[in-house]
């Protein structure tokens, strides 16, 4: 079921209650600072994180005072609350619509992630069911699917693919597993990266 909201500019949140995913969006510039707010419902297993982009450092001051955020990094204020139910959500960003963000958009779980892989010199995708196995090419194309046309650098006689994504989670260690493997998860299913593909957490909520 979707719930959906309107501001008084006549744009919309959407509310998924059925995959905890809300958007907003109101885009009227590329300049953007962030401020990210994360959750976990006591007694409970949901975690939300809201991320609501402003332009200006300005604006990030101000609503950092009123909501007493403290953690700020690269133009991004982090603010972590607990025992808030999922019915807090809409009352969270209406609040930060007052401050007329760029976009606020609620994820279920957050993460940030750089991905790497080493081909050789001048791979491109159509030789990559070539050179690694079929789910590491799934990956692969999922990240494309998602984050864009990979980064690549060339290192002598490879090429380094990089991919950088933020989004729903969709990569868990093999610690959160107890495991001895990484996954991916996609609606495809989970997906192994084996050692070809080299991932890095840079922010994980």
């Amino acid at each position: 079921m979707v719930q959906r909201f309107k501001n008084p500019k006549n744009n919309f949140i959407n509310w998924a209650r059925s995959d905890i995913f809300q958007k907003y969006k109101n885009r009227e510039g590329d300049s953007m600072a962030t401020i990210i707010f994360n959750f976990n419902s006591s007694g409970h297993s949901e975690e939300f994180t809201i991320i609501a982009k402003f332009k200006d450092d300005k604006k990030i001051a101000v609503v950092a005072k009123k909501l007493k955020i403290t953690a700020v990094k690269d133009k991004r204020v982090f603010i972590r609350l607990s025992s808030l139910e999922s019915d807090a959500v809409p009352d969270i960003v209406n609040e930060l619509q007052k401050h007329a963000p760029e976009s606020v958009d609620v994820y279920n779980k957050y993460q940030e992630l750089e991905i790497k892989v080493t081909l050789p010199k001048n791979a491109n995708l159509d030789d990559l069911p070539l050179l690694l196995t079929a789910e590491q090419v799934e990956i692969l194309k999922q990240l494309i699917t998602r984050s864009g046309k990979p980064l690549e650098k060339r290192l002598g006689n490879k090429t380094i693919w990089q991919f950088k994504y933020s989004g729903e989670k969709i990569f868990f260690t093999a610690k959160e597993l107890h495991s001895d493997h990484p996954l991916f998860e996609f609606e495809t299913g989970l997906l192994a990266p084996g050692n070809e593909i080299k991932t890095k957490i840079l922010t994980h909520f």
